[in-house]
């Protein structure tokens, strides 16, 4: 797999969404993905699955609906086609909060189930919870780090595109920077970017390259160079502040336990889990 490949694999995995409040009106855009949870053991391990769209708190913070784009092969919202769009509506009944973090996630394992029961298409990847890195994996946080999101700060023909940002880890991980327990890195991040996923890759000779998700982007760190009546001026250059994504691994269990679909026909909700099961960033 050469790099232009792994480019344009992990490009999906990344959507932009757009919240919603009451009145219809758009509070926060960002960038989330979907994670999908293998559950069970031994022979039985991946049968069971959930599907979640993974943000931060901030950006799904008293929303009552989201919208999310399958984008890629787009350039604004009006070429994006209707079976591309995605809604979910009563949002607040479906997120969980990380209690320290500014994570959360939406379970939305049964929309997609319905989702991909209608036929509806789309180009975006699941990222499993087998490429989450460990905390006995600090090694590979040495090596090439890069994520995907979508800077609404570029001209709007093409910050609805996803675009990937690449660095490396600027502090010691595990070390605190400031107060919160999360990566720094020499990577710029921009409006638009919460919620990217966080990726390290490194050569392996089995495979050609070992990525694992190692955190998500929640916000950034923007000297201030001076000071004006209107405000602060900062410089473009940052530093990129990330969720570690054992933290993410920490909300799987209140996941499985908001598990709630129902369905009548285990013919149907085997074709549909393998088509989810199929889905996944190998």
């Amino acid at each position: 797999m050469n790099n232009n490949t792994v480019m344009k694999e992990f490009l999906r995995t990344a959507v932009n969404i757009e919240a919603y409040n009451e009145q219809g009106t758009i509070t926060h855009t960002g960038t989330g993905f979907f994670y999908k949870i293998k559950l069970g053991t031994g022979k039985d391990y991946g049968k069971h699955v959930h599907i979640c769209l993974v943000s931060n708190k901030h950006v799904l913070e008293k929303v009552t609906s989201i919208s999310i784009y399958d984008n890629l092969n787009s350039f604004n919202k009006e070429e994006v086609p209707d079976n591309q769009k995605y809604t979910v509506q009563d949002v607040k009944d479906r997120i969980i909060n990380h209690e320290n973090q500014d994570l959360a996630v939406i379970n939305i394992s049964d929309l997609m189930m319905k989702w991909i029961a209608n036929d509806t298409q789309h180009t975006f990847k699941f990222i499993d919870n087998d490429l989450t890195a460990h905390e006995n994996e600090l090694d590979i946080l040495n090596s090439d780090i890069f994520m995907v999101g979508f800077p609404m700060s570029l001209q709007s023909e093409v910050s609805f595109k996803g675009v990937i940002y690449r660095g490396k880890l600027a502090f010691p991980p595990d070390m605190k920077f400031a107060y919160d327990d999360n990566y720094v890195l020499n990577m710029d991040g921009y409006s638009g970017n919460s919620g990217s996923p966080i990726f390290a890759i490194q050569p392996s000779v089995r495979q050609g390259y070992e990525i694992k998700l190692i955190g998500i982007q929640c916000s950034i760190y923007n000297p201030v160079t001076g000071y004006h009546e209107t405000g602060e001026f900062r410089q473009h250059v940052s530093l990129t502040n990330a969720v570690k994504v054992k933290y993410l691994q920490e909300l799987e269990p209140k996941i499985d336990a908001q598990w709630k679909i129902d369905f009548t026909d285990p013919k149907s909700m085997v074709r549909i889990m393998e088509q989810i099961y199929d889905q996944g960033t190998q």
